[in-house]
């Protein structure tokens, strides 16, 4: 991405480049906690958020971005971001060429209905716990030098995005449109920066001054979650991003606010379909490949 003003600290790794789409690893920390300078891509980007909650502003459309948002950047459109804390946030970013994604279009049978100037129609979207799995696995993928697995799941990936491009919009609540999506946007920012604290629901609802009752109700129909399902989801894909670390699983179930290891596995496996420990087994036997060839690759070297 480039930038036309000073922005907050960021960490901007590319692992794949392919024909017409790379895979880049972004880290944002953000300085302050308002709107930051516009900026803009130099490609069509699709973003997958990991971590994290930050805003999108465009024009006069506020877009609050959590984990498991999916969002759309035109080439060269310009778009500010803020955040709610100083947090910060991590996502996946995929660039596409115009070429790329009509090819996708073509091989999935679907019509972009507003032509090739309004190259993504929609500014954002929602993916499962599935695809934000298969996140983590392309870069792993990536990370371990494996250009055909990274690839295949890059495609399963963009393919994703484009689905959301043309999925119905879900029918309005009987509150305002903008009322509505204050109180979501409130219930993400307190679950996103709060995730590891026993939250009740009581809390939600002094926070943002609406009954349990409705809370709920309202939440649900616009995310297709109840708040203790999301505040879950939430802390799950911040377990995936700490695979990484040293410490046992039972000391990041408790930290990530599971009240037990047996609690932390259950609900992993029913999110993502695979346990803790067979997930971890599996990203560690690639990260053995990886150093095994970057090894075999220097003994080469030294052997001319």
């Amino acid at each position: 991405m480039k930038h036309r003003n000073l922005i907050p600290v960021v960490r901007y790794r590319v692992l794949y480049g392919g024909q017409g789409v790379t895979l880049c690893d972004w880290t944002c920390i953000p300085s302050q906690s308002g709107p930051g300078p516009e900026e803009a891509t130099d490609r069509h980007a699709i973003v997958f958020v990991r971590t994290g909650i930050f805003r999108k502003h465009q024009g006069t459309e506020c877009v609050v971005a959590d984990a498991g948002t999916v969002l759309f950047f035109k080439r060269d459109q310009g778009y500010a971001v803020s955040h709610p804390s100083c947090s910060g946030d991590r996502c996946s970013v995929v660039t596409v060429s115009d070429e790329f994604v009509d090819e996708m279009r073509a091989a999935l049978q679907i019509r972009n209905p507003r032509g090739r100037a309004e190259f993504f129609g929609t500014a954002h979207g929602h993916v499962g716990s599935v695809v934000m799995l298969a996140v983590r696995d392309a870069a792993i993928a990536a990370e371990a030098g494996d250009d055909l697995e990274t690839g295949a799941r890059l495609l399963g990936l963009v393919s994703a995005a484009l689905r959301l491009q043309w999925r119905p919009s879900p029918s309005r609540n009987r509150l305002s449109q903008s009322l509505q999506n204050q109180v979501v946007s409130k219930v993400k920012e307190i679950a996103s920066t709060r995730f590891k604290e026993r939250l009740s629901l009581r809390v939600f609802s002094d926070e943002t001054g609406y009954s349990p009752y409705h809370l709920l109700r309202v939440f649900r129909e616009a995310t297709g979650f109840p708040i203790h399902r999301y505040l879950n989801r939430l802390r799950l894909l911040h377990a995936l991003e700490r695979f990484d670390a040293p410490t046992g699983l039972s000391h990041l179930a408790f930290d990530l606010g599971f009240c037990s290891h047996s609690h932390f596995t259950s609900a992993f496996r029913a999110e993502f379909g695979v346990t803790p420990v067979s997930l971890r087994v599996r990203w560690n036997s690639e990260r053995v490949k990886n150093l095994r060839n970057h090894l075999r690759s220097a003994l080469l070297e030294r052997s001319h």
